[in-house]
């Protein structure tokens, strides 16, 4: 006799941080263009629909999204769009991108004047908020991962843990 007990599935679109907060500092600038990034997976495969960040109000300029394969493989590229002075900015991708379960993934957006949200040391541990997982720092590389860069790039600097509150808009179909 087997007795089991399953729970709902997770109301989608899903993100890394759902409600988890809001930046200690959102308008960390360090003098140059940045993209900034976060290693993530998911429990279950599903679609990546688009990028989503908290930008501060000094945050200003034409920002990009990019999803990523953990080797820097490019996936899917949006632009941000009527975007708001500050709070939470969402872009769609063209079509939504097959992500697989357990599977490593990194979400970026390019700031060209260089602001950039900051709460350092936050990845000591896996953050989770199923089915979506922010990885510990150095669970599959750095975590927050950045780069100095003119134009949207991989961002493969160690930000030692530093989460850039950089999000991804997830869906199970």
């Amino acid at each position: 006799t087997w007795t089991f007990t399953t729970g709902a599935a997770p109301a989608c679109p899903c993100s890394i941080f759902g409600s988890l907060g809001t930046p200690a500092n959102d308008s960390a600038n360090d003098g140059q263009p940045i993209e900034t990034g976060v290693r993530f997976r998911s429990d279950v495969d599903g679609y990546t629909a688009g990028i989503q960040f908290y930008k501060g109000s000094l945050n200003t300029g034409a920002h990009v999204g990019q999803l990523w394969d953990n080797s820097g493989g490019l996936l899917a590229t949006a632009t941000f769009v009527g975007e708001s002075a500050s709070g939470l900015q969402q872009a769609f991708f063209s079509q939504p991108v097959h992500i697989t379960a357990n599977t490593t993934y990194i979400a970026s957006y390019f700031s060209p004047t260089g602001y950039f949200n900051l709460t350092s040391n936050y990845f000591t541990q896996d953050i989770a908020n199923p089915p979506m997982h922010g990885l510990a720092e150095g669970a599959d590389g750095p975590n927050g991962a950045f780069i100095y860069t003119s134009t949207p790039a991989f961002p493969n600097a160690d930000g030692g843990g530093s989460n850039y509150w950089v999000d991804v808009i997830f869906n199970t179909t």
